[in-house]
């Protein structure tokens, strides 16, 4: 067996994400152990830098970071219902 990758965090707990190939196909594993503090999730289906138009077009989740090309700044989504991104100063984006 083959491992492509694997990561592990380490927080209240861990968790370790695997890609391995069997011979007949790749398959993926997590194990999660953790007490529900001092970690954070994010979206893995938008990109982590991309410009303000696609960034505009997502529908984020609350605390989701990304870096907006267009205004050359990292923002932060602190209202996903309203699509509401600030800069790490406060100013809204």
């Amino acid at each position: 067996m083959r491992i492509y990758k694997r990561e592990s965090v380490f927080m209240d707990g861990f968790i370790t994400i695997s890609a391995y190939d069997t011979g007949d196909e790749i398959k993926a594993t997590a194990d999660i152990v953790c007490s529900g503090k001092g970690f954070k999730t994010r979206n893995s289906c938008h990109k982590l830098v991309c410009d303000t138009k696609e960034r505009l077009s997502y529908y984020p989740m609350l605390g989701q970071q990304i870096f907006d090309t267009d205004l050359n700044k990292m923002l932060i989504c602190i209202d996903p219902a309203t699509k509401k991104w600030v800069d790490f100063n406060g100013n809204e984006a």
